[in-house]
């Protein structure tokens, strides 16, 4: 495992800035990018797109790079030019298409994975549309199939909902998922979906290992006002600071 992530998700306090499965826009991805590295998140998750890597890889050599796809043989060229994990994940964006992903079709996308990356940092972003005690089950199976991390998420919010005094009505979903699958499997869990400054911090009052940041900067339109808000989400993380609901 990256040296970087592992730390930090043995800490507890890792934070994966998410840029969109579906961004391709190389400006924006490097905004995003900049942003986390000025503010020390453990490191960010783009789009699957080899050129997109290169030039992330190019500007900031020492953020780790994860890529989200879900089709696996996407991955490959991926890794040959940089990029540090890869992710079977990040489908809330594709759920308002019409995009539904079921028990069998994980399982299927992680063997095909493996077959390709062996050794490859695996995450697997496990639906919520699945009940609690399939999301365990299926958990539990990932275990047996050398998945390194699993990510949680919720209902898809739209982002003019998510800010910083976004409440925590809005993330029981994945809180409810990331409860149930951080105090049962071994692997570390990352919490994702809708998460706000005011939030960021419950998970890890739930055992998580990690957070997932997308929707709360994905509408902001400067690298800086990217980074006050990272900035202030890696503070809180990183002092544990309890949020009061």
């Amino acid at each position: 495992m990256n040296n970087k992530v592992e730390k930090s998700l043995k800490q507890k306090t890792g934070i994966k800035v998410i840029s969109g499965l579906n961004n391709f826009n190389q400006s924006n991805v490097l905004k995003i990018a900049k942003a986390a590295k000025r503010a020390n998140c453990t490191f960010i998750d783009i789009a699957a797109a080899p050129k997109l890597v290169e030039n992330v890889k190019k500007e900031i050599s020492d953020l780790p790079i994860c890529v989200s796809a879900i089709k696996p043989e996407l991955f490959v060229d991926c890794v040959k030019v940089g990029a540090d994990l890869i992710e079977i994940g990040n489908f809330d964006s594709l759920y308002n298409q019409g995009y539904k992903i079921s028990f069998k079709d994980i399982l299927y996308l992680v063997k095909k994975t493996r077959s390709l990356l062996p050794n490859t940092l695996l995450s697997v972003t496990i639906p919520y549309l699945l009940p609690l005690n399939m999301q365990l089950e299926l958990a539990f199976r990932l275990e047996t199939l050398k998945v390194d991390i699993i990510q949680t998420e919720g209902k898809l919010i739209s982002s003019k909902y998510i800010d910083s005094n976004s409440k925590i009505e809005n993330i029981l979903p994945t809180l409810a998922s990331t409860y149930l699958l951080a105090n049962n499997v071994s692997l570390p869990i990352i919490c994702a979906s809708g998460l706000s400054l005011n939030t960021a911090s419950i998970p890890f009052q739930l055992n998580a290992s990690g957070i997932g940041i997308g929707t709360a900067i994905s509408k902001l339109k400067s690298e800086e006002e990217m980074y006050e808000i990272l900035n202030k989400i890696y503070l809180k993380v990183n002092n544990q600071i309890l949020v009061k609901f």
